[in-house]
């Protein structure tokens, strides 16, 4: 696996852009499916899509309810 580092400036800003589109993705799904299990993992598809776009590469989405567990990392595999 190559290098990866990230200075702060780029994570506050991914962060802020990760909360602003989960944002506008729940408000959109919360209007088109009823069942709260579809409007999660359309919202974290949609977070995954949108990082796709502003930083390339694959991006996997891990949820489990179980544990309460949600990840939406590149995957460099």
């Amino acid at each position: 696996m190559g290098d990866f580092s990230v200075d702060r400036r780029s994570l506050l800003k991914g962060m802020g852009t990760m909360v602003a589109v989960a944002a506008a993705g729940n408000a959109v799904a919360a209007r088109e499916i009823d069942d709260p299990l579809k409007r999660v993992d359309q919202a974290a598809q949609l977070l995954a899509n949108c990082l796709e776009d502003l930083h390339g590469g694959s991006w996997s989405v891990q949820i489990n309810h179980e544990t309460m567990f949600v990840a939406v990392s590149r995957d460099f595999s």
